[in-house]
């Protein structure tokens, strides 16, 4: 294994997909101490700092080899013993490294190249054609996405940034310039949102006259008329010979 601080990400998808390499986002790296001291200056040391003494010889009693090389250590195991909180244990073990008495290395995650086969020269690398657009197209759907959060002007900003990262059906926020903005109707985008999906909702199983769907959501009568109107002109839902509307198919559901 190889850590590495950065990536191409373009590059990590073409070696990954062919079978080069294995990329693993997050791997942890438990927390390691090193007595940098000897005991007899680390009992000086001791009895000069009693806050400390405790806490020093919890760590002496919990791990051994900690003088002659990196010990990995468990902060929450140490918090329940010394009935510290963790962030108290940080603190002290902190402190002892600042004080040249150990050197405390923190848990961290970091990300991990594992190699699945023996390394190559990079000039013997083959990516094909096939792979590459496959990539590249996976890229301008993610930049696409991008541009549309950015221009798009009838749908909520967070419902778009979670329909983006797979969360379907959330609700609008309500706060953000598209849901603050108005709809062609007229009516803030937000409470056209809101009724036109009662209103899909509603015709989803069963057809109703205008004024049945007006008693059924429960808005007022002029603006749920009046989404109701454009949701009609816009083909989202249609009416029968008579006057009945209903939803013209599930996928509508969706717009």
């Amino acid at each position: 294994m190889e850590y590495v601080s950065h990536r191409s990400a373009a590059l990590e998808g073409h070696l990954t997909s062919k079978g080069y390499l294995e990329y693993i986002e997050n791997v942890d790296s438990n927390s390691r101490i090193y007595f940098i001291i000897g005991r007899d200056d680390l009992y000086k040391v001791q009895t000069k700092n009693t806050d400390l003494d405790i806490f020093i010889k919890l760590i002496l009693r919990s791990y051994t080899g900690v003088f002659t090389d990196y010990v990995n250590i468990d902060e929450q195991m140490l918090s329940r013993r010394a009935g510290l909180t963790p962030d108290e244990v940080y603190q002290k073990l902190k402190k002892l490294s600042q004080m040249k008495i150990i050197h405390y290395v923190p848990q961290r995650k970091l990300p991990v190249i594992v190699y699945e086969m023996e390394r190559i020269n990079g000039n013997r690398i083959k990516i094909s054609p096939e792979n590459y657009q496959d990539r590249k197209l996976h890229y301008q759907l993610q930049v696409d996405s991008v541009i549309k959060y950015a221009v798009r002007k009838d749908e909520c900003r967070i419902v778009n940034l979670l329909k983006y990262f797979d969360q379907f059906d959330p609700e609008p926020c309500g706060n953000c310039d598209v849901c603050k903005g108005d709809h062609e109707t007229g009516i803030s985008n937000a409470d056209f949102n809101r009724i036109s999906a009662k209103i899909k909702v509603l015709l989803l199983t069963e057809s109703h006259a205008i004024d049945q769907i007006v008693i059924h959501i429960n808005e007022y009568e002029k603006t749920a008329v009046s989404v109701a109107r454009w949701l009609l002109d816009n083909g989202i839902i249609i009416s029968d010979s008579k006057g009945l509307l209903s939803l013209k198919s599930n996928k509508s559901l969706s717009k």
